[in-house]
């Protein structure tokens, strides 16, 4: 996730050097994190679940698009947390600080007037990562990418070069299912 094949291309000297053909490919990935934000908000308890909510919502008005409980069952921290709309640019544009303020306001709304403030509300934008996001990545995708591994990037310098991760998974590409079916394929690709 640190690392994706699109700034890998440009910015890692491979010796051995890669073929452009292999650039290109690495370079025409789309990393589907990159445009991403989430929001984890902490809570000293679970109130939704005291009022019988699971925590889940989905919101076209305010930061965060969906929102789920990210708890443990009986252990602190008591979390939401949430998918933040907009691009990378429009949410550098906002800040932190607001971001964190319009965030406060949603739960309130979609909770109710008695919802607790947050202890702590902790943002990681992807899109605003410079080891994730390239300026590649600034625009929204339009729909979800058809990913797997190019067969330009199989087999390089005699198997011992092995790109994984999400974006090369032949399924679920883009999620965290497709990033462990990646690694299982490399694995394989390795014995």
């Amino acid at each position: 996730m640190y690392s994706t094949k699109r700034r890998s291309a440009r910015n890692i000297n491979f010796t051995p050097a890669l073929e452009d053909e292999v650039k290109k490919s690495m370079i025409s990935i789309p990393t589907w994190m990159a445009r991403q934000a989430k929001a984890l908000i902490q809570f000293e308890k679970p109130f939704w679940r005291d009022r019988n909510l699971s925590g889940q919502a989905f919101s076209r008005l305010g930061p965060l698009m969906e929102i789920h409980d990210a708890s443990a069952s009986s252990n602190t921290p008591f979390a939401l947390f949430g998918f933040i709309g907009g691009t990378p640019r429009q949410r550098k544009e906002m800040g932190e600080e607001k971001l964190k303020t319009a965030i406060k306001q949603q739960i309130t709304r979609l909770y109710g007037t008695d919802t607790p403030l947050p202890l702590d509300i902790t943002i990681k934008d992807w899109g605003n990562d410079r080891l994730t996001a390239t300026e590649d990545d600034m625009e929204p995708l339009q729909n979800h990418p058809l990913y797997g591994l190019p067969k330009s990037l199989r087999g390089l310098w005699d198997g011992q070069l092995i790109f994984t991760g999400t974006e090369v998974a032949n399924s679920e590409g883009g999620y965290l299912e497709g990033a462990l079916a990646a690694v299982e394929e490399a694995i394989v690709l390795t014995n």
